[in-house]
């Protein structure tokens, strides 16, 4: 890996959770990544009818809910993703961010489409902010949009003149765009 290296801790419990990858990883296997995994689902929203498919493996962006065998305390290498454009169809979507936490707040404030973001710790709670290595529901109303995290991270939380970039579109954008 480059400079631009990070390490991303995981501390899950047994039973289910969610999580994500806020980078490139040397593999991107779950079984590999989270050892002792049984399975590894992410959430596909086609219009009203969104769905959970089976994923083998783990991309930057997207967020997962993963099922363990047991607790698991890990460390994970990564890459900074080079694309860090996350696409959320209109209704729930399931997010990761990236190697910075972003406040929710400043999300949507910036983004207004986006309503409800839950995180999850054994039950669901309203999130104040995405974390790196989590998976969030996020909800957005109106229309599809396609968030660039790159601007958004890189700003000093809107006190500069960086704003993310919400690119809007008629068309329901699907998760592996990220």
């Amino acid at each position: 890996f480059t400079r631009t290296s990070l390490n991303i801790s995981y501390q899950l419990d047994g039973g289910w959770n969610m999580v994500s990858a806020p980078g490139n990883t040397p593999f991107n296997d779950f079984k590999t990544m989270f050892p002792g995994a049984i399975s590894l689902w992410q959430w596909q929203n086609e219009g009203n009818d969104g769905q959970y498919l089976q994923a083998e493996t783990v991309g930057p962006g997207i967020g997962y809910w993963i099922n363990l065998q047991a607790d698991l305390s890990t460390m994970m290498p990564a890459e900074r993703a080079s694309n860090r454009r996350v696409s959320m169809s209109q209704g729930r979507n399931i997010i990761g961010g990236f190697e910075n936490r972003v406040s929710v707040a400043d999300l949507r404030r910036a983004v207004p489409q986006v309503r409800n973001v839950y995180g999850f710790d054994g039950m669901y709670l309203l999130a104040n902010e995405l974390e790196p290595g989590k998976g969030y529901w996020v909800q957005v109303k109106d229309k599809a949009i396609v968030l660039d995290f790159e601007e958004f991270e890189e700003g000093d939380a809107f006190g500069g003149a960086a704003r993310p970039s919400v690119v809007t579109s008629s068309n329901r954008p699907t998760l592996d765009a990220v």
